[in-house]
């Protein structure tokens, strides 16, 4: 990471010592910065957040879809060195600052949505949730305009791309965990797969980790707190964990069910 510009050796005093943290992302080391004390001194900007109902708000009649991700996130974006003191941490090597945007910042995923979307800023049917974009167009001639003023847009930013992540002009594509086509929004089947073949619970927090999961579907799920709320029970802290016979199916033939035999289309075409 030092030889990729990401982080540098510490060679002065700082005001800051931060701990270091390694955390797996599948396959691959992240490392991480532990920042809890320099936290409570960072100033946040509450830059809005997107989600993907409001952009999905935005994009009826589109047929043509293209996704981009943007390669490394958050260690595409330089800090100032003065600010970049503050990021000190202590390793097995001795000490070092990062020079890009380290994860563990409280501030970080609204100063990097914020860069986004600047670099976004005026063109029309390219939208970012973080590091994932969206391209929705009416048609092919459409998409592949807007797909050049964005490839354009983030040449000028010194903007990296993942092309192993990349899907261009598809009739339907996986976005932040969901799906989009000119039919609509889903949830990813990999997400609602997982729910289906959840284990029945053995204790309070199994079923918090079930109810947590589903909570994901409450927008395609109009019935989801009824059919929830028997389960919902057991998690109280005045109530005894008891797994019956009725429990396992309200579990299995009330909340799993319901779960599976939804349309989960979420028309946003007209």
């Amino acid at each position: 990471m030092e030889k990729e510009g990401h982080l540098a050796k510490a060679t002065q005093p700082t005001d800051w010592v931060n701990s270091m943290v390694v955390a797996l992302k599948g396959q691959k080391i992240r490392i991480c910065i532990d920042p809890s004390d320099l936290n409570k001194a960072i100033k946040r900007e509450h830059y809005p957040s997107k989600t993907v109902e409001e952009i999905t708000t935005k994009i009826s009649g589109a047929k043509v879809f293209s996704v981009l991700d943007a390669k490394s996130g958050y260690l595409q974006m330089k800090i100032d060195y003065e600010y970049s003191l503050l990021t000190t941490m202590n390793t097995p090597l001795g000490r070092y600052h990062w020079l890009k945007l380290p994860f563990g910042i409280k501030s970080a995923p609204e100063m990097y949505q914020r860069a986004m979307d600047d670099m976004l800023e005026g063109i029309e049917y390219a939208y970012a949730i973080m590091d994932d974009i969206l391209i929705a167009a009416r048609d092919v001639a459409h998409h592949d305009a807007v797909l050049r003023q964005v490839l354009d847009r983030a040449q000028s930013y010194n903007l990296k791309l993942n092309f192993d992540k990349v899907k261009i002009r598809k009739e339907e594509v996986p976005y932040v965990g969901h799906l989009i086509s000119a039919h609509g929004l889903k949830p990813d089947p990999t997400k609602v797969e997982v729910m289906k073949n959840m284990p029945a619970p053995e204790n309070k927090d199994d079923v918090r980790c079930f109810l947590g999961s589903v909570q994901y579907l409450a927008k395609f799920l109009p019935r989801l707190a009824e059919v929830e709320e028997p389960l919902r029970h057991l998690t109280k802290k005045d109530t005894v964990f008891h797994w019956d016979k009725a429990a396992s199916d309200i579990f299995t033939f009330k909340s799993k069910n319901y779960v599976l035999s939804v349309d989960y289309y979420s028309k946003y075409i007209e």
